[in-house]
C-alpha cells in the first residue's frame, strides 16, 4: 500500500511538473510572440509615417509647382492686358495681334490647367461621372490626330494612324484625353520633321494602345517618376513650350479608371513610345 501511495503521489508530481512546465512554455512562447508583434506593428508605424512623410513632400512639391504654373499665365494675362490698355494706340497692328495672340496662348494655358486639377480632384473624390461604352480604336486615333493635326503641321512633324480596327470598353471623354494628352506630349518633346505614330494590337483581353515618337527621349531617371506626384516640374519642349507633367498623372489615373495598365519605353535621343491597355469590349 505504501508503495502504491508513493508511486501515486510521485506521478501526481511529476503530472504537476509537465503542468508548470506546459504553463512556462506557453508563457514563455506568448511574451516572444507579443514581443515579436509589437516590433512588427512599429516597423509598420515606421514605414507608413515614412511613406507619410515622402507623400507629404511630393505633396508639397506639386503644390508649389502649381501655383506657380498658375501664376505664370495669369501674370502673363494681367501684365498684357495693362499693356494693350495703356499704349494700344501707340502699338502698331503688328504689335496689337502679337499680344493678343501671346494673350490668348496665356489664357488656354491657364485654362488647361485649371481644367487638369479639376479632373484629378473630381477623380480622388470620385464625383466625376464615368460612362463606359463601345469604342473603336482606331477611330479614336484618328479623331484625335484631327485634334491635334494643326499643332503638328506647326512644327512640321509627321502624324500617322496605324491602329486596328479593335472594340473596347471605356469612357470616351477619358481615353480620348488620354491619348491627346500623349499626342501633345510627343509634338512638344519631337523635333521638326520628326514622326508620331498611334498603334492598337489585341493582347488576350485587352487591346494595347501606343503612341510613338522619334523625339528627344525621356532620361532614365526621370522614367519611374513620371506619372507621380512629384513629376510636377515645369519642362520645356524642343520649341520651348511650356508644361508640367499633370497631364501624364491625369493619364494614369484615366486609365487605370478604365480597368487598364500605363507605362513608357525610352531611349534618349531616339524617342519614347507610351503604351497602355483597355479592356476588350465583349
Amino acid at each position: 500500500m505504501v508503495i502504491w501511495a508513493v508511486m501515486i503521489v510521485g506521478a501526481l508530481l511529476i503530472n504537476c511538473m509537465m503542468v508548470y512546465l506546459l504553463v512556462f512554455v506557453a508563457g514563455f512562447l506568448l511574451l516572444w510572440y507579443i514581443q515579436l508583434l509589437s516590433k512588427r506593428c512599429q516597423l509598420d508605424l515606421e514605414i507608413q509615417n515614412r511613406e507619410l512623410q515622402d507623400f507629404n513632400a511630393a505633396k508639397d512639391n506639386f503644390i508649389s509647382v502649381v501655383a506657380h504654373d498658375l501664376k505664370t499665365p495669369a501674370y502673363n494675362i494681367e501684365s498684357l492686358s495693362q499693356a494693350l490698355k495703356e499704349n494700344f494706340d501707340d502699338l502698331s497692328q503688328k504689335e496689337q495681334k502679337n499680344c493678343i495672340e501671346m494673350l490668348v496662348e496665356s489664357a488656354k494655358t491657364h485654362n488647361e490647367l485649371l481644367n487638369t486639377l479639376l479632373d484629378l480632384s473630381r477623380l480622388r473624390l470620385g464625383s466625376k461621372q464615368f460612362n463606359p461604352e463601345r469604342l473603336e480604336t482606331r477611330k479614336l486615333a484618328a479623331e484625335v490626330l484631327e485634334q491635334t493635326k494643326l499643332q503638328a503641321q506647326q512644327k512640321q512633324i509627321n502624324q500617322t494612324n496605324q491602329a486596328n480596327e479593335y472594340f473596347v470598353k471605356a469612357d470616351k471623354i477619358m481615353i480620348t484625353a488620354v491619348i491627346r494628352n500623349l499626342v501633345v506630349n510627343a509634338i512638344k518633346f519631337t523635333n521638326p520633321g520628326g514622326d508620331i505614330i498611334i498603334r492598337s494590337e489585341k493582347r488576350n483581353t485587352e487591346a494595347l494602345i501606343s503612341v510613338t515618337d522619334t523625339g528627344i527621349g525621356i532620361v532614365d531617371s526621370k522614367k519611374d517618376r513620371i506619372f507621380g506626384v512629384d513629376n510636377t516640374k515645369s519642362t520645356t519642349g524642343t520649341a520651348n513650350e511650356t508644361g508640367t507633367g499633370l497631364g501624364l498623372l491625369l493619364c494614369k489615373e484615366y486609365v487605370e479608371r478604365n480597368g487598364g495598365e500605363i507605362w513608357l519605353e525610352s531611349e534618349t535621343g531616339k524617342g519614347t513610345s507610351f503604351y497602355f491597355t483597355l479592356p476588350i469590349f465583349t
